[in-house]
């Protein structure tokens, strides 16, 4: 994977255009958070096994990421604060 441990951004509103299908079991989580504000944050996994914890990839990158993720909600609730202040 190119983007191992990039963070990503993605709002809510977006999530509407998931096709959901025609059956229940095809509606899910992102399904009912799209009618919310926010944004959800997800992170590019280094590898996808079955295993507990963080991959040793991940875990190198952590503080990098936890630094990108504060940055992001800084930033997200200063456009709230200026927006609505």
């Amino acid at each position: 994977m190119a983007n191992q441990g990039c963070v990503y951004e993605i709002q809510l509103s977006d999530l509407r255009e998931m096709e959901k299908g025609i059956a229940g079991h095809n509606f899910h989580l992102f399904h009912a958070l799209s009618n919310k504000q926010g944004i959800l944050v997800g992170v590019e996994p280094f590898e996808v096994e079955f295993h507990f914890g963080l991959s040793n990839g991940l875990k190198e990158k952590m503080p990098e990421i936890k630094e990108k993720i504060r940055t992001l909600i800084h930033g997200k609730a200063a456009e709230y604060t200026n927006g609505h202040g």
